[in-house]
C-alpha cells in the first residue's frame, strides 16, 4: 500500500505482471497477420509503460490503432469459439454483433444482407434483374436473395458495398480486439489467484461467480466436456 501522496492506494503484486507475461506469450503468437516484430511492438506498449496491461486507457486504443485496425488478422481460438456459439445460436453477453459475425471474407448472402436496410437490398436485387414486392419485408427479401444470388453477385449488385464491407470489417476487428485485450488480461489475474492460493494451501474456491447469469450456460457446457477448465472458459468470459 502507498501513502506517498496521503491517499492510500493498492499496488498490484508482482507475481500478476509475470502472468501476464506468460498470457501474453502463449497467446499472442497465435495470431495470425502479425509480424514477430509486430508482437514485440505490443508487447513493449503494454508491459513496459507505466501500470502495465492494467492501465488499458493508456494502451488500448493507440495499440490496436497502430498494429490492428488496418490489416486482416485472426485470434484462431476466438474464430473456434465464435464458431461453437453460432450453431448453438446462443451468444456470450459482452459479445457485440460484428464480433458475432464471420470475417468480411466469408460473408455469406444471408449475413451480407444483415448490414444492409431493406431498401438497399431491393436495390441489390432489381440489380440482378429479379422481381421485387413492393412491399416486403426484411427476411423475405433476404430469402429471396440467397436463394438468388452468390455472394459475388449480390456484392456486385448492392449500393455502397466497398464501403459497407470496410466498415463492418472495422467494427469487427475493434470487438475482436477488445475481447483479446480483456481476455489476456483476465486470464493472468486467474492464472495469478490460483497460484496465490496453492502457495497459502488454500483450496480451489468451491463455487464460480458469474458476472452475467448469461454465461452459466457457456462455462456449463465448456466444463461438461473438460471437469478441469478454468476461467476464462471461453473469449470474453470474465467468471471467477
Amino acid at each position: 500500500m502507498d501513502f506517498s501522496t496521503g491517499i492510500p492506494t493498492v499496488k498490484a503484486a508482482p507475481e500478476l505482471f509475470a502472468a501476464f507475461g506468460e498470457v501474453f506469450h502463449q497467446t499472442m503468437p497465435t495470431i495470425t497477420g502479425l509480424r514477430s516484430a509486430e508482437v514485440e511492438q505490443v508487447r513493449v506498449a503494454i508491459m513496459d509503460g507505466e501500470g502495465g496491461h492494467l492501465d488499458q486507457e493508456r494502451y488500448h486504443r493507440p495499440v490496436f490503432d497502430r498494429i490492428f485496425a488496418d490489416r486482416e488478422w485472426s485470434w484462431p481460438e476466438f474464430e473456434e469459439w465464435r464458431t461453437i456459439f453460432a450453431v448453438a445460436d446462443s451468444w456470450p453477453p459482452n459479445w457485440k454483433r460484428a464480433a458475432r459475425g464471420p470475417e468480411a471474407s466469408t460473408l455469406d448472402v444471408v449475413g451480407m444482407c444483415e448490414l444492409f436496410d431493406v431498401e438497399s437490398i431491393k436495390a441489390a436485387l432489381l440489380g440482378l434483374d429479379l422481381s421485387v414486392p413492393a412491399k416486403s419485408s426484411k427476411a423475405a427479401l433476404t430469402k429471396l436473395a440467397a436463394a438468388s444470388a452468390s455472394p459475388v453477385a449480390f456484392a456486385s449488385a448492392a449500393p455502397g458495398w466497398p464501403n459497407v464491407r470496410r466498415e463492418y470489417e472495422a467494427r469487427r476487428r475493434a470487438e475482436v480486439y477488445a475481447l483479446l485485450m480483456l481476455t489476456m488480461s483476465h486470464r493472468a489475474k486467474s492464472l495469478h489467484e490460483r497460484r496465490r492460493r496453492e502457495a497459502l494451501g488454500l483450496p480451489p474456491p468451491k463455487r464460480l461467480v458469474y458476472i452475467w447469469q448469461e454465461a452459466k450456460k457457456h462455462v456449463k457446457r465448456v466444463l461438461a466436456k473438460n471437469p478441469d477448465a478454468v476461467p476464462p472458459f471461453y473469449p470474453g468470459d470474465l467468471t471467477v
